[in-house]
């Protein structure tokens, strides 16, 4: 997969934990408004109405803020907004005597002659799978990479649940499920059912294969789970893709990240018998005692029921069986 990479300073004003520019510029009017200086005569700016909400909304999502993207003319048009603005209401700059703080930003574009072999099918990017990488390097490059179904991709010791159990992801390939098995099972007892959690996320699932060592992570999609299209998808990743430069390149991330349509992922016939298998070994796990983790994951270290039999009997050389259990679920 190739691609190209640009970097540049930006103010921070657009990367503020992920709230959107007027929802930031409406939470510092809120602050000003909402606390009083002690031992102070100067007049408190008024309160932030609705129609103060809906006029600065209103032009910041205007065309002339053309997005308001990192790196454009209407990032530098929504700064100079919020600059002025800022001013307006007597505030003073934070940072020294500048009212910004700039960030070093990296920018990567995804060749739209990316490739991606699923099994035995060449899969064509947009239509049928997306891919990118976040390490910024020229280009990246696996091949023969074994895939692995992986559930849902999901590491939780509070809930019990580790997908990558047994598994040595190094060199392979994640193959995920999107959201998590409370929703997909529809079962209240797993996680928090089909109420959404961070594991559900799909940012989640690329962070965990990291942590895991897999060379590359591929969600599959499916629209429900996911609560959006497929064309979300692809829209999302037409373009360059604006990231928060680090000192390693991203080097921690896995190779390549992507998604594939369900349909991609039914597609090739050597694949399918190992999602497929994979599939049912999740299902075991989560059926059959042995091959269950101890609830105390901390003090066993992830291992199931039946791998702390084995230490044990080989601990002792005795023949030791479990001959009775008891199922408890939280709450009771």
């Amino acid at each position: 997969m190739k691609g190209r990479e640009r970097q540049f300073p930006m103010p921070r004003f657009d990367r503020s934990k992920g709230l959107p520019v007027p929802s930031l510029f409406v939470a510092v009017l809120l602050l000003v408004a909402g606390c009083a200086t002690s031992g102070s005569d100067a007049p408190l700016p008024a309160p932030v109405s609705a129609a103060d909400y809906e006029r600065h909304l209103a032009r910041l999502a205007s065309d002339d803020f053309q997005g308001r993207k990192p790196g454009t003319e209407g990032e530098r048009r929504t700064v100079d907004y919020l600059v002025e603005e800022f001013r307006r209401l007597g505030l003073q700059p934070g940072n020294g005597d500048s009212w910004i703080q700039e960030v070093p930003l990296v920018e990567t574009t995804t060749g739209t002659d990316a490739a991606l072999q699923f099994g035995g099918s060449a899969l064509r990017y947009l239509d049928d799978m997306v891919v990118w990488s976040k390490r910024t390097v020229p280009e990246v490059r696996l091949e023969s990479s074994p895939v692995v179904f992986v559930g849902h991709g999901i590491v939780a010791p509070e809930y019990g649940w580790n997908d990558y159990a047994g598994l040595d992801m190094r060199g392979k390939t994640a193959v995920i499920l999107i959201n998590e098995p409370g929703f997909a099972t529809d079962d209240a007892s797993l996680f928090r059912g089909r109420a959404l959690t961070y594991y559900g996320r799909w940012t989640y699932k690329f962070e965990e294969a990291a942590r895991q060592g897999a060379a590359a992570a591929l969600i599959i999609h499916q629209t429900e789970p996911a609560a959006y299209p497929w064309h979300t998808v692809r829209n999302g990743r037409i373009g360059p893709q604006v990231d928060l430069e680090s000192a390693d390149g991203n080097a921690g991330r896995v190779g390549i990240e992507g998604w594939i349509t369900e349909q991609a992922a039914d597609k090739p016939e050597d694949v399918r018998p190992r999602i497929a298998e994979g599939k049912l070994r999740k299902w075991l796990e989560e059926v059959v005692l042995l091959d269950q983790p101890h609830v105390n994951g901390d003090r066993y270290e992830g291992r199931t029921i039946e791998e702390i039999r084995a230490a044990l009997a080989a601990k002792t050389g005795e023949n030791v069986v479990i001959r009775r259990f008891e199922r408890f679920a939280v709450g009771e």
